[in-house]
């Protein structure tokens, strides 16, 4: 059985679809916010120019996991899509 990538073989294949133009990358999964490298991988992205958005079912999203996706550009009110059960703010 495959298991996920590392992160260097997230940077190296973030590096990839970057050479291809600027597509929009998403971050998705099973849960992306499971992966404790996620916002390191999002940064990465961002500094060779892509797009990125992050596709989470909100259970994990909380004040912290929301800073630190601001710091690396992934700002939960534009580019976090939450799936799921709506939850009163």
């Amino acid at each position: 059985m495959k298991t996920d990538l590392t992160t260097d073989e997230g940077k190296r294949l973030i590096d990839q679809i970057a050479e291809t133009g600027r597509p929009v990358l998403v971050f998705s999964g099973g849960e992306p916010l499971m992966r404790p490298d996620i916002f390191d991988l999002a940064a990465h992205a961002k500094t060779r120019g892509l797009i990125t958005a992050l596709a989470s079912n909100g259970t994990l999203i909380d004040e912290q996991l929301g800073a630190a996706g601001s710091s690396s550009r992934l700002r939960p009110n534009q580019r976090i899509a939450r799936r799921g059960r709506r939850r009163n703010p």
